[in-house]
């Protein structure tokens, strides 16, 4: 198998010949866990559906096993089997519709084979999104080659750097053609964003768009804050997308940290790249001479629960990258179920918060300073813009607002012919 997933994505897969073994009448979204929570666990209670992470599997004469398609060793199974001419016996399918999560830390081209056969068989396969990974720089790539080594850029010389600049811009072709490639074998798509559902509709016909959604009743017990007088200024987020973002929010965010009785916080990746390259005294860590807490990765509902310290948050997003255009605005969801008032990226995600209502906004480092140190300086400020955004969130981004939309697709995709778009 390839070690890397530049090679992986520009692997080519030769049919798979599926049996299914037996099957399901309830709706099901299989996916990986990393994108599970909003795009397959909240979509299943919705419509009294399953999810799965993983499938299971028979391949020849094997017993059976669950594999999951975000792991490299598990798709790998799949192309050794195809490339084998052997029988891979499937097991608990849906009638109903089956919802697949992209499985980007795999092999592309694996599930893209899984959907095309399970569509030419007759069963529903659709393919669900909410990053546009044909949108996904050279940057992008780096951040996962990091995650595979555990080494940083820093660690390359200039020129070592150069040599393998080739290699990552084919591995971002790769990625944007495997994506588009996984959607056209698709019986559908259903996205996050409208942005998003652009890009889905040059590869597939038939595309649905359902924003990402809460549930306040999982977080109800979380909502009181922890106690103490400081306050409490942070930024949260996937930390292969940290380094480009923070740009345009750590001068602001480090000035607001510098007022007396401000604590700072970062979760989910350091402000400054994959090790950070502050310093570190006693178990804290040192930006500019900024003190500030770092929390590791952690469980879609340990992330949300942790935010609750927040007084102020900021969700920076860097233009200048198409991939950010099309994310979707949950995070400011996150946020403004715990009344943290947000300043955001003036940006697509965003639009569905006001500015100066539900949330303040910025472009420039210069104007993420202002509406930083206007939260930060404004207790009052503060406390309205947060209870108005919970209020809004509630009202119109809950999951029992999203279940008659999700409840339309699951209808929509088991009426029409699965082969058909």
């Amino acid at each position: 198998m390839p070690d890397l997933l530049v090679d992986r994505i520009a692997m080519h897969v030769p049919p798979l010949a599926l049996e299914i073994r037996n099957t399901i009448t309830r709706p099901l979204w299989i996916g990986p866990w990393a994108t599970a929570y909003y795009r397959g666990i909240l979509p299943a209670r919705a419509t009294c559906g399953v999810y799965r992470e993983g499938l299971q599997i028979a391949i020849g004469n094997r017993p059976p096993r669950t594999i999951s398609l975000d792991h490299p060793e598990d798709a790998w199974l799949l192309v050794e089997a195809a490339r084998q001419e052997q029988r891979i016996g499937i097991f608990g399918v849906s009638t109903v519709c089956n919802i697949f999560g992209v499985a980007a830390r795999g092999i592309l081209p694996v599930q893209t084979a899984l959907l095309a056969a399970l569509r030419d068989i007759g069963i529903p396969a659709w393919v669900d999104t909410d990053d546009d990974f044909s949108k996904v720089s050279v940057e992008t790539m780096f951040r996962n080659v990091e995650r595979e080594t555990g080494h940083s850029r820093r660690d390359l010389s200039p020129e070592q750097f150069l040599r393998n600049f080739v290699s990552f811009n084919r591995g971002s072709q790769a990625l944007a053609a495997a994506y588009l490639n996984l959607m056209a074998a698709a019986s559908g798509v259903v996205v996050a964003t409208e942005p998003l559902a652009e890009t889905a509709r040059h590869a597939n016909p038939l595309v649905r768009v359902i924003p990402n959604a809460i549930d306040p009743d999982e977080l109800a017990h979380t909502t009181a804050r922890r106690g103490g007088s400081a306050v409490q200024l942070g930024m949260a987020g996937t930390y292969w997308k940290y380094v480009n973002d923070t740009a345009y929010a750590l001068p602001g965010l480090l000035a607001a940290a510098r007022r007396p009785g401000v604590a700072l916080h970062f979760f989910g990746g350091y402000p400054d790249g994959v090790r950070g390259r502050g310093t570190r005294q006693a178990g804290r860590h040192f930006l500019d001479g900024v003190s500030y807490s770092y929390y590791p990765p952690m469980s879609v509902l340990s992330f949300q629960r942790a935010l609750r310290i927040l007084d102020v948050a900021a969700q920076p997003l860097d233009p200048s990258l198409p991939f950010n255009r099309t994310r979707s605005g949950q995070k400011w969801m996150e946020f403004a179920l715990h009344c943290t008032a947000a300043v955001l990226q003036r940006l697509e995600p965003y639009e569905l918060a006001i500015d100066g209502e539900t949330c303040l906004k910025a472009a420039s480092p210069e104007e993420w300073q202002e509406q930083l140190l206007r939260l930060v300086d404004d207790v009052v400020l503060r406390r309205r813009i947060g209870t108005a955004a919970r209020a809004e969130v509630l009202s119109n981004h809950t999951l029992e607002a999203r279940a008659p939309l999700w409840q339309t697709l699951v209808d929509e995709a088991s009426r029409r012919p699965a082969g058909l778009s």
